[in-house]
């Protein structure tokens, strides 16, 4: 339900910070970064097993689903890690 969500645009989080007081000096798209950083965990995955400290330390059994749901919704464009740059002036 998106009143459940706590995920916001970019656009929310500089005007959020902003709001606290801070300067947005900038924001980088980190959609291919993340894409290949997943893929990476997933041929790890599937070469050597899944890694005790992994996703299934912090997701349980559900792990896997999870974050080939992630990286599905980045190759989709549907979400994607973005890095704002801000200071407190």
């Amino acid at each position: 339900m998106p009143a459940d969500s706590f995920v916001g645009t970019p656009l929310e989080y500089s005007e959020g910070m902003e709001a606290a007081g801070f300067a947005v000096d900038s924001e980088r798209n980190r959609r291919d970064f993340g894409i290949a950083f997943m893929e990476r965990g997933q041929a790890r995955t599937a070469e050597k097993g899944p890694s005790p400290l992994g996703p299934l330390l912090v997701l349980g059994p559900d792990g896997p689903p999870r974050m080939a749901n992630l990286l599905a919704a980045f190759r989709a464009g549907v979400l994607a890690p973005v890095e704002i740059f801000a200071r407190k002036p």
